[in-house]
């Protein structure tokens, strides 16, 4: 990196998001995670930034941008300003500094070389599948013995609705890096958004035994886009046949409410999950891959 371009701690949180969404307009893929954007401007998070501004200080411009969660690390550099080493500055930095996983945002051929220049390995991929909702036909259906409930009705009928929430979805992500091992706070800040809906978390649960079977959480983008937000099923209720109904559950939500897309994120390795969702139409449209140093 040219020695114009300096290394700094100061975050403008203004000018960070502008890059984020000029990068996102070029490469028609957001540079960070909905967790790592969030960082920007929620301070409880602990994320560290590294920033590199322009080198005229008349253009006050925020030109590359490294965000650190722990040993995990994202990062975005200005179209304009790719392939004069600013990334590769910025790794150096991160791995300096105890960072050992990469998420590469669309896995362009670009963060697959400098992977591999850092001698770094793909040890995780996540898919981004969709589908227009145009002549889409799906029959709801809820299994006998069970009733749909949202978040509101089911606080109204549970003391301890969020507590059995948070139960189920620590069973069926036990082996999730970012979505499971979560408490009551961790939950508590991720409804903390201007998006989220308790009418748009859906519960499936059992009438005789009032226990949750599963829960199908959407996200509504826009009044064009909805996401499949989180599908989780209770450890005692796998093997039932749930799944396809949970699933469903989510997608006439987010129909009713007028989308026009639909899309999820997936690992790749759950195959399962995957064939489900094509049955519905869904196809791979992004992959993101996660990068990481030899233990």
């Amino acid at each position: 990196m040219s020695a114009t371009y300096q290394l700094s701690q100061h975050l403008n949180p203004e000018q960070a998001v502008h890059l984020c969404a000029a990068a996102q307009q070029n490469d028609q893929i957001a540079p960070l995670s909905e967790q790592y954007l969030r960082g920007i401007s929620d301070s409880t998070l602990g994320h560290k930034h590294i920033c590199v501004y322009h080198p005229d200080p008349d253009a006050d411009e925020m030109i590359a941008l490294l965000a650190i969660a722990q040993q995990s690390a994202e990062l975005v550099v200005a179209p304009a300003f790719r392939r004069q080493g600013i990334a590769t500055t910025l790794i150096e930095y991160g791995q300096e500094h105890g960072v050992k996983k990469w998420w590469a945002h669309g896995n362009f051929p670009a963060a697959t070389h400098l992977a591999q220049r850092f001698g770094l390995a793909k040890t995780r991929e996540l898919f981004v599948m969709g589908t227009n909702t145009g002549g889409m036909s799906v029959e709801k259906h809820i299994p006998a013995g069970f009733v749909q409930l949202d978040l509101s009705a089911l606080r109204q009928r549970y003391a301890d609705a969020d507590q059995q929430w948070l139960r189920v979805n620590n069973e069926a992500f036990s082996w999730h890096p970012e979505q499971g091992g979560w408490d009551g706070q961790r939950l508590a800040r991720a409804q903390d958004t201007e998006w989220f809906n308790p009418h748009d978390v859906l519960f499936l649960v059992e009438e005789s035994t009032g226990g949750i079977a599963g829960f199908h959480w959407v996200k509504q983008h826009d009044e064009r886009v909805g996401e499949i937000y989180v599908v989780g099923l209770a450890d005692a209720y796998r093997g039932r046949g749930l799944g396809q109904p949970l699933i469903v559950m989510g997608v006439k939500q987010l129909m009713a409410h007028g989308v026009q897309e639909i899309i999820l994120y997936v690992e790749s390795d759950n195959v399962p999950a995957i064939r489900a969702y094509e049955s519905l139409g869904f196809q791979v449209q992004q992959r993101h891959g996660l990068y990481s140093a030899a233990e």
